[in-house]
């Protein structure tokens, strides 16, 4: 990393002096899922994206210093009001009032895509990081890095059952008075005496003015303030049910998924509300973890783009000093001496070490050098293969001299899929100079365990080069890998230099390759980048216009499913749809079975409808009978798809399932919109697993 990249950023910049910026220039509104969002805006459109997330009892003003300073320095800032906040309000009256902990991480998502953000860094504090980690978490790929304080928040109710020691369930006294109706009634006839308070006991040493409390205080005469506050605490507390569409999230969150972006922990020595021993930071993390406690300063600050699990909540930071640079393999960490903590406002420090984080920096004189010395460890063994494709076994040892790329992948899996034209276009460029390109074939569905299915899709898909089966996750495992796609580059000694997960920074990547292949003595390497031709579901996505996302259609996983009477587990059932679909909900029409992972046609001419926003549209599915094919008609609003076909559809909208596996069913051409999809299966047989878009 060359000097003079980190002190042009540091000097992007400026100190933050506290009360000189009491407004917002700019504050809309825009419908958003159920919500018609209120959010303050600053900075260029197109500069990188952050958002940053409040908590409870505190807004939007909680970012009032820190905005300007990050529009500043050339980022596009949305601060938004979470429900039941300030000017968010909800779209109909007859939406539950719910404030469940995945509710507000689909709230957010919904707002970036109604301002047509792909991807964004998020910085919040108390419920805005729990926001932050279960986007993280669920949905890495819309979430570039993250910042924030006090641990990882992601709860279930049935931990939170477990009692705590008394000084501790003191801490909580406000989540017990809420449990009860004279806590609801107290909280609506004093909530701006009560939310002060709060203020008092968490910012022991805060000093606020009146003014700043009032600023934020108008923010709780939302007329649904008082019901989400009340229903949080109540729902995490197992005293209030959460919505059902919701289910499948909460199960995911309640067994603690990994958080695997690149990370900042901050917690302070004046926080007075609730919150975890920052030294259990770094051990909640899968990945490198680096805690750097200090009088004043964060007490842990992990740079962790590796598979974390532990990460922030919060608080409220003064002054933070600025100039840190964060890599993306997040090796290095610089920060200024002190930064002070205080509870009321928080994430102003959390955000201005955001702002000045560069996750992609490298030295312009020389651009292979994007990775430095540094490592993550050896590579693990391959040992843990049940079986070998294209090659005969390989191990660690026998690589020792070669650089290494190592893929996971899974043959359905659409992200992977956008990634393969890059990697088939390395392994043949390097190959000849001491690039071994090894796929680690890790299934997610089980007929992905078929190394039949495999070796097929590998074949159709022009996957030479060496494939480990890792049916039983084994090499997944010791890789502490948690993503498809990931990237792993090891270097010609054995050592893991760089990892990459999701799509995108295919330069960063190839760059990475030339470099260890370069260190390796290899001097014909260049510094030429592939060029790829991607067809069908291998072209990227149309991220700008994306509003649609993975969609299962097993009983475990089901979202936004609104057949009537919902789904019934294993049981031959008629189902029906309703006269229109929302944005995002799906329907079955005719004889199905829903089983846990899948859903399965008894009977001809069953439909599934799904409303979308997006250019393409997937569907992973195949025959139950190995052998059958089952015909089937695609439909945009009840047309032939027509000059809107996919890959895997003729122009009068026809196609045939004979394998499982993923079929393109929709590539629609500009403008791009909200519409009805529709495929009709003309034979019974069919298993349809999961939609995915692009």
């Amino acid at each position: 990393m060359s000097e003079d990249v980190n002190t042009t950023r540091a000097a992007a910049m400026p100190p933050m002096m506290p009360g000189t910026n009491t407004s917002f220039a700019s504050l809309k509104q825009i419908d958003a899922g159920l919500l018609n969002v209120g959010y303050a805006e600053a900075g260029p459109a197109d500069g990188p994206v952050v958002v940053l997330l409040h908590g409870w009892p505190y807004d939007i003003y909680s970012f009032v210093a820190v905005a300007p300073m990050l529009a500043a320095a050339g980022y596009r800032v949305i601060v938004p009001y979470l429900r039941g906040y300030g000017t968010t309000r909800f779209l109909s009256s007859d939406t539950a009032r719910n404030g469940q902990q995945s509710v507000v991480a689909v709230d957010i998502l919904a707002l970036v895509d109604a301002l047509q953000i792909q991807k964004a860094i998020l910085a919040g504090f108390d419920w805005g990081a729990r926001t932050a980690n279960v986007i993280a978490a669920l949905w890495p790929e819309r979430c570039k890095a993250m910042v924030s304080v006090s641990g990882y928040l992601i709860g279930s109710q049935e931990s939170n059952k477990m009692p705590l020691p008394p000084q501790a369930e003191l801490a909580w006294w406000y989540q017990f008075y809420f449990a009860t109706e004279r806590g609801r009634a107290g909280y609506a006839e004093y909530r701006r005496d009560f939310n002060k308070l709060i203020w008092q006991l968490a910012s022991p040493k805060g000093a606020f003015d009146d003014a700043t409390f009032e600023r934020t205080a108008a923010s709780f005469d939302n007329p649904d303030h008082v019901s989400i506050v009340i229903h949080n605490y109540r729902w995490r507390l197992g005293l209030a049910e959460g919505e059902s569409r919701y289910d499948a999230l909460e199960q995911r969150l309640a067994q603690g998924p990994a958080i695997a972006v690149p990370t900042i922990t901050l917690e302070g020595d004046a926080n007075g509300a609730p919150h975890p021993d920052s030294s259990a930071y770094p051990s909640a993390h899968h990945g490198r973890c680096r805690a750097q406690p200090a009088a004043g300063s964060p007490s842990g600050l992990c740079p962790s783009g590796g598979r974390c699990r532990g990460l922030l909540s919060g608080v409220r930071c003064i002054h933070a000093a600025v100039g840190l640079t964060l890599s993306t393999r997040e090796e290095g960490l610089g920060m200024s001496d002190q930064i002070n903590y205080r509870r009321h406002g928080m994430v102003d420090a959390s955000s201005i070490t955001l702002a000045s984080a560069d996750f992609s920096i490298r030295d312009a004189a020389n651009p292979t050098s994007s990775i430095d010395a540094t490592f993550e460890g050896r590579m693990p063994s391959l040992d843990g293969a049940t079986a070998w494709l294209n090659s005969l076994p390989l191990t660690a040892g026998e690589l020792r001299g070669h650089v290494v790329l190592v893929d996971f992948w899974t043959y359905t899996c659409i992200n992977w899929l956008r990634t393969l034209p890059y990697v088939r276009a390395w392994a043949e460029k390097y190959k000849d100079q001491g690039l071994v390109v090894i796929g680690v074939h890790t299934p997610e569905f089980p007929f992905e365990h078929d190394i039949e299915n495999v070796r097929r899709a590998a074949q159709d898909m022009q996957v030479a080069y060496p494939i480990a089966i890792d049916n039983e996750y084994a090499i997944w495992s010791a890789f502490s890998n948690h993503y498809w796609p990931a990237l792993y580059l090891v270097d010609a000694q054995g050592r893991i230099r760089h990892h990459q997960f999701g799509e995108g920074d295919y330069e960063q990547a190839e760059r990475s390759i030339q470099q260890l292949l370069g260190e390796a003595g290899v001097d014909r390497a260049g510094h030429d980048l592939v060029a790829v031709d991607a067809r069908g579901p291998e072209v990227a996505a149309d991220w700008e216009h994306l509003a649609s996302g993975e969609t299962y259609l097993g009983y475990e996983r089901a979202e936004n499913f609104v057949s009537s009477g919902g789904a019934v587990l294993g049981e031959r059932r008629v189902y029906t749809a309703p006269a229109q679909l929302s944005r995002n909900e799906w329907a079955l029409t005719r004889n199905w079975t829903v089983e846990r992972g899948f859903a399965a046609l008894n009977a001809a001419n069953g439909r599934i409808a799904y409303r979308f926003h997006a250019r393409d549209v997937n569907l992973v599915m195949g025959p139950a009978a190995r052998g059958t094919s089952v015909r089937f008609r695609v439909f945009i609003d009840g047309r032939p798809a027509g000059a809107a076909h996919g890959s895997d559809v003729d122009e009068h909208g026809n196609g045939a399932v004979s394998d499982q596996r993923l079929y393109q069913l929709i590539r629609q051409p500009q403008p791009i919109a909200d519409h009805l999809f529709e495929v009709e299966f003309l034979d019974p047989g069919v298993e349809a697993f999961a939609f995915t878009f692009g």
